[in-house]
């Protein structure tokens, strides 16, 4: 027994040149070695935790951020089916209230619709409001302003781009018989108003929409004889420029002219 002591210290010693926890050992008794860390670890300017804890806390945390994540996606995209969307039926299935949306009776179908009065179908996504003084298009699908200055393209372009807009851009038929509404729009007849198309370099005809830079290729919304690529003499440039040209109280076309003309524009919200 005796003989057994001095290898007990020299393990002792060298376990404390090697900064490890020493504990203390006693006839029939062994002190708890997770508080004899605590303590050391503590000493050290260290923590020391239970490995349950550790793994309680990054659960916790882990769990936490899934279920912030879900209700971003919730409020984003808004509830799963059966709640419907724009321009669905909503007979046997609610409207998606979280994107605004109403079920309204229209021609005796009851359809998702954005409220009545000042409302649109913004982006895709959901109901926004149109501001004061601009148009809300057919069936509530487009928020839109006829200006009544008129400015060259370049800076018609701009002041939509201020007032957190667009030149309008024609990207389907729908937007373009939206436009066939003379009335709720009070174009002037025989007036050509900028839209957000231009060719992209003279007389290459391709054109393409400004914003998402998309290429236009519908040649059956230009005006008879359109586009006419004249050279203007007095700016020293082609025409290059779109505009919608109001032939009358019903229809309307698209002709190209001068980029540094001054007409009036139309934008729209997107």
């Amino acid at each position: 027994m005796s003989s057994d002591l001095p290898d007990l210290t020299k393990f002792l010693h060298d376990e404390t040149k090697n900064k490890l926890v020493i504990y203390e050992l006693e006839f029939n008794k062994i002190d708890d070695p997770n508080e004899k860390l605590r303590d050391h670890a503590k000493s050290q300017g260290q923590c020391a935790c239970r490995l349950w804890l550790i793994l309680f806390l990054v659960n916790f945390a882990i769990i936490t951020i899934i279920m912030f994540l879900l209700l971003l996606l919730l409020i984003e995209v808004g509830p799963v089916p059966p709640y419907q969307t724009y321009g669905k039926q909503c007979v046997s299935a609610k409207c998606d209230s979280s994107k605004g949306l109403v079920c309204t009776d229209i021609s005796k179908s009851k359809t998702c619709r954005c409220p009545s009065g000042n409302w649109f179908w913004y982006n895709n996504t959901k109901c926004r409001e149109c501001p004061p003084n601009w148009i809300v298009g057919n069936n509530s699908t487009g928020c839109y302003l006829v200006s009544s200055t008129d400015l060259t393209f370049t800076d018609a372009n701009q002041w939509c781009i201020t007032s957190e807009s667009r030149l309008i851009e024609i990207l389907n038929e729908n937007i373009f018989r939206t436009l066939q509404s003379i009335k709720d729009f009070s174009f002037n007849v025989t007036k050509t108003y900028w839209i957000g198309l231009r060719e992209t370099g003279s007389n290459t005809n391709i054109y393409r929409w400004i914003t998402t830079a998309l290429t236009f290729s519908n040649s059956n919304y230009f005006c008879s004889g359109q586009p006419a690529h004249i050279y203007n003499y007095y700016f020293q440039e082609y025409d290059q420029c779109i505009g919608l040209y109001i032939q009358s109280n019903t229809s309307s076309c698209l002709r190209d002219s001068t980029c540094s003309n001054v007409l009036p524009f139309i934008c729209e919200l997107y």
